[in-house]
């Protein structure tokens, strides 16, 4: 058995337009942020996080490619390579297990995707499917 199969909650963390709480809770709540093109569905469990804050992530932050969703403008990337002395201020959210994989979803175009959040801990990430926000790491 997992020691996952009774987790119940997981802190999201976020970056880039996700800053934006209102932005978030689009994934939540469903509906269309202020400066997007594209209608969120939201999640199944449309409950509020029980928790918020900031968080510091350890891994780069970058700017590239160019989505039609924001007028073809830049996206926000964290790289893969943790180093210490960085700091990219993000901002977290306590979440359902439920939601999170609503989320992921939404952020992966409506996919379907498998998330095995014991191999994530394991090894500190896991592509899930080849897309711009496919790899989930802690």
């Amino acid at each position: 058995m997992s020691r996952f199969e009774n987790l119940n909650y997981v802190w999201y963390a976020s970056y880039g337009s996700n800053l934006d709480r209102d932005r978030f809770l689009c994934y939540i709540r469903g509906g269309k942020p202020k400066g997007s093109e594209k209608v969120e569905v939201g999640c199944r469990d449309k409950s509020l996080p029980i928790e918020e804050g900031t968080y510091v992530m350890r891994y780069p932050l970058y700017f590239a490619k160019a989505s039609a969703r924001w007028q073809k403008q830049g996206v926000a990337f964290i790289g893969l390579e943790k180093d210490e002395k960085i700091h990219t201020y993000s901002r977290k959210y306590l979440i359902t297990v439920e939601q999170f994989m609503d989320v992921v979803k939404q952020e992966n175009n409506g996919e379907i995707v498998d998330i095995g959040l014991q191999e994530v801990v394991e090894s500190g990430f896991k592509t899930i499917i080849d897309s711009w926000y496919g790899t989930i790491f802690i």
